[in-house]
């Protein structure tokens, strides 16, 4: 016997279809990571002061996360920092975050990376980085010289045979908010002929690194330069400069100079120059005397 056909049922057949595809699939359901927008602090970071990065990540999906990682690209390159998240809930928000510091001031780019290792399927990967540039400030320092002396010999104009030292006093103030860390220093000079002014010559140029200084330190670089020659007078400078590590927020106290220097001749040199001592007999006798 034929069962008479039931029409209500074709409005049912009819709409769940319509309904699964308005509702979506239960077993479809899947977590997306999403990757909110990187910071830092302090917000300019330097090559003495580290930065923390910060990411805040939300599961955005409709199922909840497992545990998944994280990776960290700087300029391009990978692994700069890894990580793990240990699960994510749906709809659930955590933050991830990493150290940075570089060792002169510049600036990088750091892109971050969740679930690199694809630890499960999302609904959406475009939103799974975030990248950020962040700029390396040079740290601010205020070293200072404050003279440059003759110090060897102690008292008096150099004599042409006498070893010639000089010292510099390079300070870092207390009132400096940093550590220098890249002071170089450099020598120069002017040697200009006493018979004739005109003629200038420039003396070898010395230089030096001081490795740090911390503030309200004193650092005192001794430089020999001589003997020096009689028959010149000379005045010296001594000029210290940062490298990019640092920033100097005065560099008109970043120099001093000698008072002119004007060796004497040797006490032999005094006497071979006198006329009235050219007598072997008189130049020996004035000699013994001496």
């Amino acid at each position: 016997m034929q069962m008479p056909f039931n029409y209500t049922v074709i409005p049912l057949l009819v709409s769940m279809p319509l309904l699964l595809l308005l509702t979506g699939c239960p077993q479809d359901s899947k977590p997306d990571i999403e990757a909110g927008t990187l910071s830092v602090q302090p917000a300019a970071p330097t090559p003495t002061v580290p930065g923390v990065v910060s990411l805040p990540v939300t599961n955005s999906g409709d199922k909840n996360a497992g545990t998944f990682a994280w990776t960290v690209r700087r300029d391009g390159a990978y692994d700069f920092a890894t990580g793990t998240v240990p699960g994510l809930a749906e709809g659930a928000s955590t933050t991830i975050s990493f150290t940075v510091l570089e060792p002169i001031a510049s600036t990088h780019t750091y892109q971050v990376i969740l679930n690199s290792n694809n630890d499960f399927e999302e609904s959406d990967l475009e939103n799974n980085t975030a990248t950020a540039a962040i700029g390396f400030s040079p740290t601010a320092v205020d070293p200072q010289v404050t003279s440059l002396l003759v110090t060897t010999p102690m008292t008096g104009e150099p004599r042409s045979t006498d070893p010639v030292a000089l010292t510099a006093t390079v300070i870092s103030p207390l009132t400096a908010l940093n550590t220098v860390t890249d002071l170089q220093w450099t020598l120069t000079g002017r040697a200009v002929l006493k018979s004739d002014p005109l003629q200038v010559d420039p003396t070898p140029t010395k230089s030096g690194v001081i490795a740090s200084l911390v503030p309200g330190a004193t650092e005192s670089p001794i430089i020999v330069v001589g003997p020096l020659d009689p028959l010149h007078e000379y005045t010296y400078t001594f000029t210290i400069s940062t490298g990019i590590t640092n920033t100097d927020t005065d560099t008109i106290n970043n120099a001093a100079s000698t008072a002119l220097i004007s060796p004497t001749p040797s006490a032999r040199a005094a006497i071979l120059s006198r006329p009235d001592l050219h007598s072997p007999h008189l130049s020996q006798r004035y000699l013994s005397q001496r």
